[in-house]
């Protein structure tokens, strides 16, 4: 929770629930998401690394986001 990009990506996600999949702001969203998860340390922790974010990520996950699940890995 410490890593300011961390918590920006974290507030747009948030404000992304309510988008619909075909929203021009969900690409940059997950490239933005791709490059700084591909800075992060390899960690074996379950959800993260950091246990604050792991709980947060937890309590607010819902698939009832179009826009969530359509920037999901697949």
């Amino acid at each position: 929770m410490a890593d300011p990009e961390f918590r920006a990506l974290f507030r747009d996600y948030d404000a992304a629930h309510g988008w619909p999949l075909d929203d021009p702001g969900l690409p940059a969203l997950a490239a933005r998401t791709r490059h700084w998860s591909t800075r992060q340390p390899a960690t074996t922790e379950a959800p993260a690394a950091d246990p604050a974010a792991g709980r947060l990520a937890a309590a607010t996950a819902s698939a009832a986001s179009p826009a969530w699940r359509g920037i999901a890995p697949k």
